[in-house]
């Protein structure tokens, strides 16, 4: 049965260069505003409300802003920046078939910050993070287990002028120990013993969830339709063992990958240890790529105990505007109706959310799950790919990475109260705390306080680290726009 490509939309490499404003009226699209809302929220008149949505209807070939809507629906619905290095594996690859049959979602409109120390500006929004009470404090963690759902206090969506307490441009970095990429080999650095090596032409590798191996299809992906030697690297003893033939691969957990068998929409799971093959149905190959789309933006909604922030929109690819917390251990909903454009977990016992846009702003507040208080942060510019990540010890975020001009990182010290700026672009937060530099994949991990660079690789394309930050790697992938510009 010959399967019928939607061929309504763009394709994802092939997506309409969007202006940021056109980002911004699309997703307010996606939330079914009018004209005059969307004139409203943007503070722009009417003519130029209806003359955004034209251009954007134009742009996708449709009839209607129904249709335009469905489309940043379709394509919007997770954050861009969780489905990169996913959707780097390869051009037209059967991951990217399997996507589009699935309807999964690959972006988020959204996130973006101008920097703040909170300041006594009156009502809720004088309460500083820094002063909360320990995120990983047993009382927290004790009372987040009510049996009644609470509501978040303190959330508002009208933006508060404060300043970051200071600016920190990064240092230089030295000499990097690596000589530079070539740009179609699949190359792997280890940061700490400043050695690498280069594993000829390949695809961007994938390693495993405890950073022990790391696997990639060997072989030369500069045309379309070509196949590869699928290999596994043991990163502790440096050896190379050919495992199968297929397109670029990845890890479903710790023992097992999954690559799809030439540009088919079958996909085979293969044991590392035993080498033992599950090739797995059309609809199985779909869920399979789906589950591996979603793993990483879960983990960024999941606590380290036990708690998760799920959206509750009926349409899973909706760019969400309500979510909930729920306690792992009992199913139970513990925190309900909170009103964001997006929500992740700030360590034990938070997270950190962004207000829905007001006027091309919206607001970042850490909201103790225990309680229910949301605390200020900062308000930001509404943009349409920019930084927000947090853990036990920082909330980070960007101000406007694809806006003109583009504003600061963020640095939000939850112990001191502190604020940091620094001129940099597209970050997030490794699992040690450190700052990730870099639009698809760190090209540089730096300090936190100092910014000063801790580990950097060669330039190129889009990087995979491994999950504990001590390996990097470069390899072929497939094409896409720029940070900015899909």
């Amino acid at each position: 049965m010959t399967r019928q490509t939607d061929t309504r939309w763009p394709s994802i490499d092939r997506e309409p260069e969007w202006t940021p404003r056109q980002r911004e009226v699309l997703a307010l699209l996606a939330h079914g505003h009018t004209n005059m809302q969307i004139a409203e929220q943007l503070g722009i008149t009417m003519d130029g409300a209806k003359w955004h949505v034209s251009e954007i209807i134009t742009k996708l070939g449709v009839d209607t802003r129904e249709e335009a809507a469905e489309y940043w629906r379709v394509h919007n619905g997770l954050r861009r920046r969780f489905g990169r290095a996913f959707r780097a594996l390869l051009p037209a690859s059967a991951w990217g078939k399997a996507a589009a049959a699935a309807g999964v979602a690959v972006v988020v409109a959204g996130v973006v910050v101008v920097a703040v120390v909170v300041t006594n500006s009156g009502g809720d929004d004088t309460s500083h993070a820094g002063t909360s009470s320990p995120a990983s404090s047993p009382t927290a963690a004790a009372s987040a287990t009510a049996d009644q759902p609470r509501t978040v206090s303190g959330l508002f969506q009208d933006p508060r002028t404060s300043l970051p307490t200071r600016t920190i441009q990064p240092p230089p970095p030295g000499p990097s120990p690596f000589k530079a990429w070539d740009g179609r080999s699949t190359v792997i650095y280890d940061t700490e013993n400043k050695t690498e090596m280069d594993l000829g032409p390949g695809s961007l590798p994938e390693f495993s969830p405890d950073s022990q191996y790391a696997i990639w299809a060997a072989g030369d992906f500069s045309q379309s339709g070509v196949d590869g030697n699928i290999r596994l690297l043991d990163l502790t003893t440096g050896a190379v063992t050919t495992i199968g033939n297929g397109r670029p691969a990845r890890f479903v957990d710790n023992d097992t990958v999954a690559w799809f068998l030439g540009s088919s929409a079958i996909a085979v799971k293969v044991n590392i240890h035993t080498l033992a093959q599950d090739r797995l149905t059309e609809a199985e190959s779909t869920k399979l790529m789906q589950d591996l789309q979603s793993a990483n933006e879960v983990s960024l909604r999941t606590t380290p105990d036990g708690f998760r922030v799920e959206p509750v929109d009926d349409s899973a690819t909706a760019p969400p505007t309500k979510s909930q917390v729920i306690n792992l251990k009992t199913g139970a909903v513990v925190l309900q109706d909170i009103q964001s454009s997006f929500a992740i977990a700030a360590g034990a016992g938070h997270i950190a959310v962004e207000t829905l846009p007001n006027g091309g702003t919206h607001n970042v507040f850490l909201i103790s799950i225990a309680t229910g208080q949301a605390t200020f942060l900062g308000t930001a510019r509404v943009s349409f790919n920019d930084s927000f990540a947090a853990d036990e010890q920082r909330v980070i975020w960007g101000d406007g990475t694809c806006l003109d001009p583009p504003g600061d990182l963020l640095v939000y010290d939850r112990k001191t109260g502190g604020l940091v700026a620094a001129p940099l672009g597209f970050a997030s937060l490794t699992s040690s705390g450190d700052i990730a530099a870099g639009a698809f994949g760190a090209l540089a991990i730096l300090d936190p306080t100092t910014f000063a660079t801790i580990a950097s690789i060669p330039q190129g394309s889009d990087v995979h680290w491994s999950p504990d930050y001590r390996f990097a790697a470069h390899g072929t992938v497939g094409g896409h726009g720029g940070l900015c510009s899909g």
